[in-house]
């Protein structure tokens, strides 16, 4: 498990440091020299005054337990220290934020920051409490520019409450806060938990290699004779039979490194290859684009500290390896590979790099270039490997999936003997797709419907609709999501309603 290493401070609702400090008939200055809207004197109790609630500014990183109990320990040592040299030197004019306890509340960020070193987002947010008094408490997640992309109440009695709460994607800068659903209430609430998690890593779905001092010997730019790395290409293989894909992110000039791989004769295991001279950062996002896939779901092998650093800092989900940590990425990618497809998902890869080769010509115009493709599909029944396939789509698709629902082994079995269900086999005169779509229905009622993003815009979603419907209308659970839009707006013309 991983975790959110971070300090919930007391705040206002409506906080407006510092100039409330001196303009709010309600500003209440506590021992760190800050309105003290919430107090929190310890045993997990908080007392909210009128317009208290705590926050957490999120600084990008996950961490183990292990590191988040270290860092509580620490902060538990030291802010006490710093409280009692703000408290025993306030009268000298202190900068707003730079007193004793302000440089200490700017350590706490950087330490904090530094040790959490692992990549990711939190998944979930695990909050109990309870009160003597009843309250309703509200749990709030704001973006970086300040909308609103969580909003949950809770209702806290004298038993202890507990709720867990799925988090939508977050990125660096969001805010979390727990606070009175009446501003204007007082409550004395004891908190027994209040985190911020994530179960598991996300799934390693590629590698991007570095090319000169990882995937070969020498620095081919300069003229050496580059020989490619056994070790290297051994984990390379490994990796493609279990259904891992890899590509390269190099500075390099594209052609001479395209014609390099030609000779060595390893080209063909890398999909939509990075080479260019710009950083390192910029061609894993424009990977991760390419390929369809978030950059948590990426893992980045480079020999040099300061490309390592660099994608570190600009993209935290990215998990990164250095050229002697091979151990250590084949523990992080290996387990968890999707089984089944092996090396045809690199196949698949490739020819969509042939597809988009092909469909530049088209201006964008992906029906039409489906149309002259001449894509075709099928539905087959779900049973042996095509079940195990149509599970790992319900699981991780996103954009095109109906109902979110993320079901297990058993829960998927009793779908399967309970309702009508299909597999997608899709295929054009580029390549094959393979199964790239799932649905299930029970008379007129649409139970799931998803397909991978590999088919989007191509006419295939609507063509399988179609031949279900046989001119029905259906009936559907739509569950709607931040992500899921385009298939809702697709299934919306087969819905009643």
């Amino acid at each position: 498990m991983k975790t959110v290493a971070d300090f919930w401070e007391d705040h206002c609702v409506e906080c407006g440091e510092p100039v409330c400090f001196k303009s709010c008939p309600k500003f209440r200055r506590g021992a760190h020299g800050r309105c003290e809207r919430v107090e929190m004197p310890g045993g997990g109790c908080a007392r909210f005054r009128e317009w208290g609630k705590l926050e957490l500014l999120w600084h990008g990183r996950m961490a183990s337990p292990a590191v988040a109990k270290r860092l509580n320990a620490w902060n538990a040592r030291l802010e006490p220290i710093a409280r009692l040299l703000q408290k025993v030197l306030r009268w000298i004019p202190f900068p707003y934020g730079r007193g004793p306890y302000g440089i200490f509340r700017s350590l706490r960020w950087r330490c904090v920051r530094h040790c959490s070193r692992l990549n990711g987002m939190p998944a979930k947010w695990r909050f109990a409490a309870s009160s003597k008094s009843p309250v309703a408490l509200v749990m709030e997640v704001r973006s970086a520019g300040g909308d609103v992309l969580l909003l949950n109440r809770v209702e806290i009695g004298a038993d202890p409450e507990e709720v867990t709460v799925d988090l939508p994607r977050i990125e660096e800068g969001t805010l979390f806060s727990v606070r009175p659903a009446d501003p204007v209430a007082e409550a004395e609430v004891v908190v027994a938990v209040n985190e911020l998690y994530a179960d598991e890593e996300p799934e390693v779905k590629c590698v991007a290699w570095d090319l000169d001092g990882v995937l070969w010997k020498g620095t081919l730019s300069e003229g050496d004779a580059v020989v490619s790395d056994g070790r290297v290409l051994d984990v390379i293989r490994a990796l493609d039979a279990r259904g891992v894909a890899n590509s390269i992110c190099s500075k390099n000039d594209e052609a001479d490194a395209i014609a390099k791989l030609e000779e060595l004769g390893i080209e063909e295991l890398f999909v939509f290859p990075q080479i260019n001279w710009g950083p390192k950062s910029e061609s894993l996002k424009r990977l991760a684009t390419e390929m369809n896939i978030g950059l948590d779901a990426i893992a980045f092998v480079d020999d040099r500290e300061e490309n390592r650093a660099e994608v570190r800092d600009r993209l935290p989900q990215v998990r990164v390896f250095a050229e002697t940590e091979l151990a250590a990425l084949c523990a992080c990618a290996m387990p968890s590979a999707s089984a089944g497809l092996g090396s045809r998902r690199r196949m698949m890869y490739r020819d969509e790099m042939k597809r988009r080769k092909a469909a530049a010509a088209f201006g964008g115009d992906a029906e039409a270039f489906a149309a002259a493709s001449g894509i075709k599909h099928e539905l087959l029944s779900v049973e042996g490997g095509r079940a195990d396939r149509c599970l790992e789509l319900v699981q991780r698709t996103n954009q095109l999936n109906l109902t979110a629902h993320r079901y297990g082994r058993e829960e998927f079995g009793r779908l399967l003997s309970e309702a009508e269900c299909r597999a997608v086999h899709v295929w054009d005169r580029y390549g094959d797709y393979g199964v790239v779509g799932f649905v299930a229905w029970k008379g007129t009622r649409l139970v799931e419907c998803c397909f991978s993003c590999r088919v989007a815009k191509r006419g295939v979603e609507r063509k399988v609709l179609d031949e279900i419907a046989g001119g029905r209308r259906f009936s559907a659970d739509v569950v709607e999501t931040e992500r899921n839009g385009p298939i809702r707006e697709i299934v919306r013309e087969w819905i009643d309603g």
